[in-house]
């Protein structure tokens, strides 16, 4: 019950986060699946530590969680986009960009760096409000 609460907590807190980011970012508020997008993406990159050794270098972490918010990113946006055509964004006319113009190269370097800042406000949320070890990095 413990982990489901802290999941639930960190999806929250993620979604929250990116939720305000975008909303700033496009000047207005933004589609409520990117709270949803957000908060899941979120509880995965932040838990990769937990699945991964900690030895793992902090920068492979980082590749790893920028390949997985690009793999949410492109399937979410086919899903609500394409499919649904909800018109919540189009990166078609962004460099180098893929996945239908779900996603593109400019922006999944900006994935990745905000894998490292969600791998970092993971352990130090675990590390600070639920008793989990000091975080440390290689």
């Amino acid at each position: 019950m413990k982990q489901v609460l802290k999941n639930i907590v960190l999806f929250l807190v993620f979604g929250a986060i990116y939720f305000g980011i975008e909303c700033i970012w496009k000047g207005h508020l933004t589609h409520w699946s990117m709270f949803v997008l957000a908060g899941a993406l979120g509880v995965s990159i932040g838990g990769l530590n937990n699945w991964l050794p900690w030895d793992m270098p902090f920068f492979l972490q980082c590749i790893l969680g920028m390949l997985l918010a690009t793999a949410g990113e492109g399937i979410a946006g086919i899903i609500l986009n394409v499919w649904l055509k909800l018109q919540i964004w189009d990166y078609s006319t962004m460099p180098l960009n893929f996945f239908c113009g779900q996603c593109c190269v400019p922006f999944c370097m900006a994935w990745l760096f905000l894998a490292g800042v969600c791998i970092l406000i993971d352990d130090l949320i675990r590390w600070k409000w639920f008793g989990e070890s000091v975080p440390h990095y290689h």
